[in-house]
């Protein structure tokens, strides 16, 4: 089950009650990683790169250990 981590992220139970929560997530991973991309991570893009894959990485061995 390869997929799993992959698909895992396209995840989020969109409905009428947690549609406006969505948006809300949306915009505040946009406004950090953007704060992020341009103040600790300014003109170093691979480091930035690198912290995103390996917060995804230890987001998805979480998952499968919980």
């Amino acid at each position: 089950q390869i997929w799993r981590p992959v698909t895992a992220l396209f995840f989020y139970p969109i409905g009428p009650s947690t549609g406006f929560h969505f948006l809300i997530n949306c915009y505040f991973l946009y406004n950090y990683s953007q704060r992020l991309e341009s103040s600790t991570f300014a003109g170093k893009p691979a480091d930035y790169y690198c912290m995103l894959v390996f917060n995804w990485c230890c987001c998805v061995i979480i998952a499968l250990l919980v």
